[in-house]
């Protein structure tokens, strides 16, 4: 893009992207129904205890928390969002599903 070889059209999150302020959401270029969030999460094998999982979650929260660590995230374009394990649950669900409708209405199949 800095070379000029390439135009950002849009981008795909919610809002705007910070670094690029005059650079359109999808839905503001006129997709409507077309928002597409990525996510980093932490992730651990299932049976792992709560305790251990609070405990981790207290940590990576308390790390995303700090200044240098926001600032580094919101140069790649990220945005740290810690909160409790079930919200991360319910977002690899919910992507589950989108992934699954799109995968089924392009009749994509799986080998």
């Amino acid at each position: 893009m800095d070379a000029g070889k390439v135009k950002l059209l849009a981008v795909t999150s919610d809002k705007r992207d910070p670094r690029f302020a005059n650079t359109p959401t999808a839905a503001e270029a006129g997709l409507k129904a077309f928002t597409l969030n990525s996510w980093v999460g932490l992730l651990a094998p299932l049976g792992t205890p709560a305790a251990t999982i609070d405990r981790l979650n207290k940590a990576a929260g308390a790390a995303v928390a700090d200044p240098a660590v926001q600032k580094r995230l919101a140069e790649l374009g990220l945005e740290a969002a810690g909160g409790p394990a079930a919200r991360l649950g319910a977002m690899i669900r919910e992507d589950m599903g989108l992934y699954r409708g799109i995968a089924t209405r392009s009749k994509l199949t799986f080998e």
